[in-house]
């Protein structure tokens, strides 16, 4: 499934990319999954998807809990997510110790339709379930099969203390692995889909173990009263607030 070979024969280079990309450290890696069972995970994707319940800064977004999907591919490709191996490769890159959540929380297999789009968002940082866990990193990985440019749907990070941003291509088995802190933003633009067609991907987050928080709750994803329109206003105001 994972193509544990090309990971760590490639970790050294793997690394450096991550820690010295800018905005912030973010690193890309395509053929992330075997040819062949990347084809496999892509014909299996689910029909019966779930309208999401993110509606703060998301449109047209329909998304499947990995518990949700009665597939072996997928559960295999979960499953190997969650492995020591992959774990061990993660913090090595990273340089910190850090771990895939093993129920997927607030991750799953995400589509969106032509005209969705993603506005830019910070994430929370603490597990609502597990409160010295602290999320790290953001893991996600496309199934977009005859991606082009024109289709639109990059993915775009910024770095809210600089405003200096990137936009990355979302072409099939890319996997993308972004750091997640206060001012690491997200999100993508405007999808131009063909018709029939759609923006499929698979989110996991990975966390560190923290014994005592070290920042406050960063509840980011949820409305609050008076939200400024201007979503730079608002992650301010909530940081503060």
């Amino acid at each position: 499934m994972i193509d544990f070979n090309q990971l760590e024969k490639n970790k050294e280079i793997f690394r450096e990319e991550f820690l010295l990309a800018k905005p912030f450290p973010y690193l890309v890696i395509d053929d992330f999954c075997r040819q062949d069972d990347a084809e496999a995970l892509f014909n299996q994707l689910p029909k019966d998807y779930l309208r999401s319940r993110n509606n703060v800064f998301s449109r047209d977004k329909f998304e499947k809990k990995h518990c949700e999907i009665n597939s072996e591919i997928y559960q295999l490709f979960y499953k190997e997510l969650n492995s020591d191996r992959f774990q061990e490769f993660l913090s090595f890159v990273s340089n910190e110790s850090v771990f895939i959540d093993p129920t997927y929380h607030g991750g799953g297999l995400s589509q969106t339709k032509a005209g969705s789009c993603l506005d830019m968002n910070l994430d929370f940082n603490y597990h609502p379930k597990h409160p010295e866990w602290f999320r790290n990193l953001n893991l996600f990985f496309y199934l977009n099969k005859d991606w082009e440019e024109e289709y639109g749907g990059h993915l775009i990070i910024e770095d809210f203390r600089t405003e200096e941003s990137k936009k990355i291509p979302v072409p099939f088995n890319r996997l993308v692995i972004q750091q997640s802190r206060s001012f690491t933003l997200h999100g993508h633009d405007p999808i131009r889909f063909p018709k029939y067609t759609c923006k499929n991907s698979i989110t996991s987050y990975a966390y560190s173990f923290h014994k005592n928080r070290v920042e406050k709750l960063r509840p980011i994803s949820k409305a609050v009263k008076n939200k400024p329109n201007n979503f730079r206003d608002y992650v301010s105001y909530t940081l503060i607030n």
